[in-house]
């Protein structure tokens, strides 16, 4: 391969890719997701639901996807979903969206062979939050809103959301925590804007709150010395998975901060990865 757009070819030659589906619209707003699939796939295939971040106000889905080939290269179909941004709609806009999407992987599954049983949803940061959230919420909690562009448009007949297992990478599971306080973060007072019970909507979308037994496994990773997440979120979440019993995993990355993980530190997680879906 003399250069890296000849790799990429070889790469995606072995793919089926379908760019910029419009999963929903709100308004005028259309969001999208990509599909990524082996080519000649026979019957279902594990897939991978991938959440970008960005602290909810910034981020493209087309960035995460250097991170998402080891997935491609073995095999699995990915959806990368993008979401609207803190620019475009305050929270909890993006929630709204995720789980929506969600909704449409499930109902889409017989048309793009993906294996409703081996649905992992993958998030990193904002997108951690996401995945985390989107995937435990109950139908009660108010976020399904429904959408002009979907198989569904009764809430009766919303397809059913059964995640096998969750991948959080230093997401934020408590997001009162990073609104306020000593832990305030810039980006989250952003999202969230000037609107009214800030705090009380701060606590609905928080993962940590939805803590219960009969979740999906959980695998967290997060570095210790986060300066935007804190760790201690990854820690509290993790006791609390414990404490119903949920499976889940806690790795913690001594020295790290957030992401631009060392070379040593990255196969670490892409190991830990693979251990963990292969037990779970």
């Amino acid at each position: 391969m003399s250069n890296f757009a000849e790799l990429g070819r070889f790469f995606f030659e072995g793919l089926e890719v379908y760019p910029n589906i419009a999963y929903r619209q709100i308004n005028d707003v259309r969001v999208y997701l990509d599909i990524y699939k082996p080519r000649n796939l026979t019957g279902t295939n594990k897939t991978l639901v991938a959440i970008h971040g960005g602290g909810w106000i910034s981020g493209t889905k087309e960035e995460v996807l250097p991170q998402l080939i080891p997935f491609l290269t073995q095999g699995w179909s990915v959806v990368n979903v993008e979401y609207r941004l803190g620019t475009v709609a305050l929270a909890p806009a993006a929630v709204e969206d995720v789980r929506c999407a969600l909704r449409w992987v499930f109902s889409n599954g017989s048309k793009y062979q993906f294996d409703l049983n081996k649905i992992v949803v993958i998030g990193g940061s904002a997108g951690g939050h996401l995945a985390t959230l989107c995937s435990i919420l109950p139908n009660s909690a108010g976020f399904d809103r429904l959408t002009e562009i979907s198989d569904y448009n009764h809430s009766e007949n919303l397809p059913k959301l059964n995640v096998a297992a969750i991948i959080n990478l230093f997401g934020i599971m408590d997001v009162n925590d990073i609104l306020s306080g000593i832990n305030r973060k810039d980006y989250a007072v952003f999202w969230f804007g000037k609107q009214p019970n800030i705090e009380e909507l701060a606590h609905k979308i928080s993962p940590i709150n939805y803590v219960r037994s009969g979740l999906p496994p959980v695998l967290t990773i997060h570095g210790n010395q986060d300066e935007l997440v804190p760790y201690q979120q990854a820690v509290k979440m993790h006791q609390k998975l414990d404490d119903f019993r949920v499976p889940n995993q806690l790795l913690t990355l001594t020295g790290a901060g957030h992401g631009n993980f060392s070379p040593e530190q990255a196969y670490l997680i892409y190991q830990t990865i693979q251990d963990f879906l292969q037990t779970y």
